[in-house]
């Protein structure tokens, strides 16, 4: 899967598991046929599987041992993007298919990919994502709607380290 570094794609471990080469194209084939119950939350383990990966519906008896085993990953990073990943400075961010917790983004994710960027992405003028259709300064052009998924905090280490305030 190209553009690992975006907030909006899926792990790598993930993609390479269900054999997902493109992130448009995979957005574009959830909820229906094999990836028809890829938005439902699993209310238990034995329900997540790769076509199935959010997790859980509830707390009570859940753990991310669940999603490894059923994901078939042997460690919990494997299942966060580059993006969320632990850095000197910053603590890892929670891993996209774990819907428990103030971290979590899982529940978003369902929301922005199912209701917004799939609709938007067959409409009569489908946005651009970045970083998938190309770098930045090519994607923005005026009428145009590009989308991009930024951590705030994040962007603002990158102003305050090159100088601008």
């Amino acid at each position: 899967m190209s553009a690992s570094t975006s907030p909006l794609a899926s792990p790598l471990a993930n993609a390479a598991l269900i054999g997902v080469p493109e992130f448009k194209p995979f957005l574009l084939q959830l909820g229906h046929g094999d990836f028809a119950d890829f938005f439902r939350i699993s209310e238990r383990s034995s329900e997540i599987s790769k076509h199935h990966p959010f997790y859980p519906y509830k707390p009570g008896g859940t753990k991310h041992s669940h999603l490894l085993s059923a994901l078939g990953v042997t460690c919990i990073d494997d299942l966060r993007r580059k993006c969320e990943l632990r850095y000197d400075g910053r603590k890892a961010a929670c891993p996209l298919f774990w819907t428990l917790g103030a971290n979590q983004v899982g529940r978003a994710a369902i929301i922005g990919w199912r209701d917004v960027i799939v609709p938007a992405l067959q409409g009569d003028t489908p946005p651009v994502l970045w970083p998938f259709d190309g770098c930045l300064s090519d994607l923005l052009k005026p009428r145009t709607v590009v989308i991009v998924e930024t951590y705030p905090a994040e962007c603002y280490r990158w102003f305050l380290e090159s100088g601008v305030k």
